[in-house]
């Protein structure tokens, strides 16, 4: 899995994100509304902006990102985002084990909002407060070999990306000065796996 540039020098504070649900809404002529919702997690939007990105030799991040965009051949390929200020959770409660059941969901907690983990990165799986190693891992879903226990707590502390793909096909990268571009917007979402 390709993983985003995060060490790209010019990359500015002015970015967005946004979460995404889809909602479908019928309406009566009376102005009731039924709603139902066809996702029970967002998809989210990210929006970046390279003040600049330099050419000259002691730094290309014109050549790293053009060429990262270029490798996930636009909208097409999936790669790992590692949002710098919502990359991490410390021991984030996923489960509670009931003793039959071995599959469970890595989650985090966003503001009262439970969201799911489908990418962690340096993790620690506890059970009852203890790590353990007796398990595997497939996108995000934690599979142990013996179902944990009735009642015990199963917790997580580590990192996590957001899976994404570029929104668009075609990304602009503009020169402005002698060795020095710029790309006014990188956007790109985020994917189930």
């Amino acid at each position: 899995m390709l993983i985003y540039p995060d060490n790209l020098a010019g990359l500015t504070l002015d970015r967005t994100k946004t979460p995404q649900f889809s909602t479908n809404i019928k309406k009566s002529v009376s102005g009731y509304e039924v709603r139902t919702p066809l996702m029970a997690y967002p998809l989210w939007n990210f929006s970046l902006k390279y003040e600049f990105l330099r050419t000259e030799s002691n730094g290309n991040e014109l050549k790293t990102l053009a060429g990262f965009y270029l490798q996930c051949k636009g909208s097409y390929e999936t790669f790992y985002f590692k949002d710098p200020y919502d990359h991490t959770v410390t021991s984030q409660i996923f489960g509670t084990g009931n003793g039959t059941s071995k599959s469970f969901q890595l989650i985090r907690y966003y503001g009262g909002f439970i969201d799911i983990i489908q990418a962690p990165l340096n993790y620690t799986i506890n059970i009852d407060g203890e790590p353990t190693t007796d398990f595997t891992i497939e996108n995000g879903v934690i599979i142990f070999t013996t179902a944990p226990a009735s009642g015990a707590v199963l917790s997580w502390s580590g990192e996590f990306y957001f899976p994404c793909r570029f929104i668009n096909d075609k990304m602009d990268f503009n020169q402005f000065m002698y060795n020095l571009w710029e790309a006014k917007k990188v956007e790109f979402v985020s994917v189930k796996l």
